[in-house]
């Protein structure tokens, strides 16, 4: 919805430490860090598991398909990449990959909650 600009410094990621909760609801999936960081996704996202697995997710197919994410836990972001039109891609310790994407111009596609306040995109 709000685009996240290609120059935005997210570098507080890879020290939040490890993944320790993720939490499955109705029409969002939120990822959760012992820091107090999180990034709470409501759009479109794909998540390439390290076994060469790919799983691409729809906004309004929750919550049935985000259970992939669970294997996010215990592992850390190494790396992150912001791509064209609001994509970010996370990298994760344990080789997996989960981009997020900004599917829609009415509403939000995924939010970061940082010490700072909101990353709403």
């Amino acid at each position: 919805m709000y685009g996240l600009p290609k120059d935005k410094d997210l570098s507080f990621l890879l020290s939040a430490g490890k993944v320790d909760e993720v939490c499955i609801g109705l029409s969002s999936v939120i990822i959760k860090w012992p820091n107090a960081a999180s990034i709470s996704v409501e759009g479109e996202f794909v998540f390439n598991r390290n076994d060469g697995q790919s799983i691409r997710v729809k906004r309004g197919e929750y919550p049935l398909t985000v259970g992939c994410l669970s294997h996010l836990v215990y592992s850390t972001i190494v790396g992150y990449e912001i791509q064209d039109k609001g994509t970010l891609m996370l990298n994760f310790s344990n080789g997996d990959q989960l981009s997020l994407l900004d599917d829609s111009s009415k509403y939000e596609s995924y939010e970061i909650s940082t010490n700072q306040g909101p990353i709403i995109v």
